[in-house]
């Protein structure tokens, strides 16, 4: 190989199917993580897209990485989710993962991608034991985000992909140091493979599929005729033979595995939209697998060749959204990772026998279906791709309603607030009942309307419902073209400055028409009428639909990662975020600083992230165990109104932060060490328990039976760290055989963990 000392400072953000686009490592860097809390989606499930996959040898264990910024391990016969392995992570880009790979025996994890580079100006690799999900080891001084990660199949190996002009980097696993390196790259590389004997194959941007001996010596090199960007690349199980996926083109090459000269082509001519990125062979090596941004009505589907490529190709239904990533398993079967996000399993039969998606709203499609009343409080989406099962959600109301009708008339909330008025409706059921239509009437005859009982605009009016707008998408003087699923916007004829590769997904002009708002693959941006950028922010995912209120206050922005977010408008500063689950029930909305309000269950939708260093895995600490201290649906409500930040402030300092809270130690946890043993003869249950100590202290202890608190429990204390044995008298009796009893630790400062 090559060796150079070359040091490329820019990033390379690549996003499948997309050209590549640069940005710059920020100037300021700390040297270690930020210890600011970060408050984060949690529904045991990824809520955005899931960039690679990986499994183990013996096919025990899946594991996943994601932009959400968590690599995760699933027992890989059932879908279930085992752990959830966390990396340092701070604001925008970083700690988003790109790649990750278990190694061959299941015990370790590799997870990477912008990972550390905010605060070293370098990217680093993670290593999880997969059973602690301990942090065990990180290699660091990579100077480019890493694209793929992958072991070799006898384990010796881990190769790492670069970005930029990064080339390849291979480690041993025995100490996890530098093997070998090629950086003789003009581009970013994107995929690598071993094959038995260990060879390595790389693809890069620059046009050139590269090929390894053992013993990491270039062999090959050469351009692949499908297209002028290869991105994936996959050995043939006897190593003959070599597949590549192409980011421009519906072809996929079958090259030589000893000198890369191209074989055959698998017959693709039926691919006549997006395009075949992501390859795989299975097992056997019978039949080729392909995938990517090719899409046919039904969804994103993986196509199956057999004859090793040469034969007829049939159509498997995967995802709804681009396929990222493909692996052959040793039943003869598949499984894959999408953008939805979603992984799945097809066995040998062709069935798909596991389909894991996400518990997001699906913003796309619908960007004329985002609506949000004048001051923003209010704001209706679709929990569907293009805005279907839409909802409206309401601040001061604290109210998700599903819409029902054709016609968007939210009866709930008319029922709600004709009940706050005093008229009473009946249940509050969106049901246009006799109790409902007499409310109706009732309050038109005392406000001076048409006594008809009906739904109407003046009745809407009169009630103080919001009036929703969708986004202004044209004006005179602002010509906005290619904005729709373009990576080209202009505005009157001139192209606006997006990062390359970025790609415009909604527009909102402001009411005034001075300024308007562009969402993005990556970012959120803000024009002046002139077409200069304002202000930027990275997005959490996909700016699927944005809009700005009528009082031109604020942006509103519908994300991949399923949020809804309010922002100033003026700076950009984020103000709010909402998480509807897309059960259509629980929802939480939550300021930056950590306050939240939710409904039933809700507070269980998110937790804090909180780094400890580089070489320590993050720990995360659910909402409900702060719940008394930041459970504040006033500040909530306040945080729209503007002009109450003093408030929101003086809250904060009176508690602290998160991190100040949990100074002194997380909350303990509770561990349950067998069932509890009740006797039906008795009044008495005996629950074997341990409560352990994290730092926090050991506060209250709390019992219940079926979510009833036992007042009169007596218990004999257990130390820290000490299994404790507790005797419990419930109030009565419970029926025989719905027993149910838990028990909730505190620690000393007002945080909680409950078992």
């Amino acid at each position: 190989m090559r060796f150079t000392s070359r040091l490329i400072r820019h990033l390379i953000v690549f996003w499948v199917g997309f050209a590549l686009s640069m940005s710059f490592v920020s100037p300021l860097r700390a040297g270690e993580p930020p210890v600011t809390p970060f408050l984060r989606i949690e529904t045991g499930m990824h809520t955005a897209p899931i960039r690679r996959i990986g499994v183990d040898a013996a096919n025990r264990y899946l594991v996943t990485a994601s932009h959400d910024k968590t690599l995760r391990v699933w027992e890989l016969a059932t879908g279930k989710l085992l752990s959830t392995l966390r990396v340092p992570i701070g604001m925008g880009d970083e700690g988003k993962l790109y790649a990750v790979a278990i190694s061959p025996d299941g015990e370790t994890v590799a997870g990477t991608g912008w990972t550390g580079l905010d605060w070293d100006g370098e990217a680093s690799i993670y290593l999880f034991n997969r059973v602690s999900s301990r942090l065990i080891r990180r290699i660091g001084g990579l100077p480019n985000t890493i694209r793929h990660l992958t072991y070799s199949k006898d384990g010796r190996y881990l190769a790492a992909t670069l970005g930029g002009a990064n080339g390849v980097r291979i480690f041993r696993t025995s100490d996890y140091q530098l093997a070998a390196q090629d950086m003789d790259y003009e581009d970013g590389s994107y995929w690598a493979d071993f094959d038995r004997r260990s060879r390595l194959v790389t693809v890069s941007g620059d046009g050139f599929v590269r090929l390894y001996d053992n013993r990491f010596d270039l062999i090959a090199k050469a351009r692949a005729p499908g297209g002028t960007q290869p991105f994936s690349a996959s050995f043939s199980p006897d190593g003959s033979k070599i597949a590549i996926g192409f980011v421009d083109s519906t072809k996929v090459n079958v090259l030589s595995g000893e000198d890369l000269r191209l074989l055959y082509s698998p017959d693709s001519q039926e691919v006549t939209n997006g395009h075949i990125v992501i390859v795989a062979w299975s097992t056997d090596g019978r039949f080729l697998y392909a995938g990517g941004r090719y899409y046919n009505s039904s969804g994103y589907p993986i196509l199956k060749w057999d004859r090793s490529g040469r034969g007829d190709v049939i159509e498997l239904a995967a995802a709804d959204n681009t396929v990222l990533h493909i692996l052959p398993l040793n039943n003869g079967g598949l499984v894959y990772g999408t953008t939805d996000p979603a992984f799945g399993v097809f066995n040998r039969m062709d069935h798909k026998v596991i389909d894991i998606r996400a518990d997001n709203a699906d913003f796309r499609n619908n960007v004329n279906g985002f609506l949000i009343s004048h001051d923003g409080t209010t704001v209706q989406f679709g929990f569907e791709s293009r805005g279907k099962r839409p909802a409206q959600f309401s601040i001061e109301q604290r109210a998700l309603t599903p819409i029902t009708s054709d016609s968007s008339e939210d009866l709930a909330t008319i029922q709600r607030r004709l009940a706050d008025q005093g008229f009473d409706p009946g249940p509050v059921d969106g049901l246009m009942g006799p109790r409902t239509k007499k409310a109706i009437r009732r309050f038109q005859r005392q406000n001076g309307l048409t006594v008809s009982g009906k739904i109407s605009d003046r009745l809407k009016q009169a009630l103080g419902l919001p009036q929703l707008t969708a986004p202004i998408t044209q004006r005179p003087g602002l010509e906005i073209t290619n904005w729709y699923d373009q990576n080209s916007p202009t505005l009157n004829g001139e192209a606006l400055a997006l990062d390359n590769g970025d790609l415009s997904r909604s527009l909102a002009i402001a009411p005034t028409g001075q300024h308007f708002l562009l969402g993005t693959e990556w970012s959120l941006r803000l024009f002046d009428r002139q077409g200069t950028q304002q202000w930027r922010i990275a997005a959490p995912g996909v700016a699927w639909d944005v809009n700005i209120t009528g009082d031109g206050r604020l942006a509103v922005a519908a994300f991949g990662d399923g949020t809804i977010r309010w922002f100033q408008l003026t700076d950009g500063k984020e103000l709010l975020a909402f998480f509807p689950h897309k059960d259509g029930k629980r929802w939480v909305v939550w300021t930056p600083e950590g306050f939240f309000d939710a409904s039933e269950g809700g507070e269980a939708l998110i937790g804090y992230h909180l780094n400890q260093g580089q070489d320590q895995a993050a720990e995360f600490v659910g909402v409900e165990q702060l719940y008394d201290l930041f459970y504040r649906p006033d500040l909530i409500a306040k945080r729209l109104e503007g002009g109450h930040e003093d408030a929101i402030q003086t809250a904060l300092a009176k508690i602290g932060d998160v991190r100040q809270v949990l100074a002194s130690g997380l909350p303990p946890t509770v561990e349950l060490l067998g069932g509890a043993e009740v006797k039906h003869n008795s009044r008495h249950y005996t629950l074997n328990h341990a409560v352990i100590d994290r730092g926090g202290g050991i506060g209250r202890i709390v019992y219940r039976i079926n979510g009833v608190e036992v007042s009169n429990a007596t218990e004999r204390r257990p130390g820290p760290k000490t299994p404790g044995r507790t005797l419990r008298k419930p109030p009565k009796p419970p029926p025989k055989g719905s027993e149910a009893p838990d028990a909730e630790a505190g620690a000393k400062r007002d945080s909680h963990h409950r078992l």
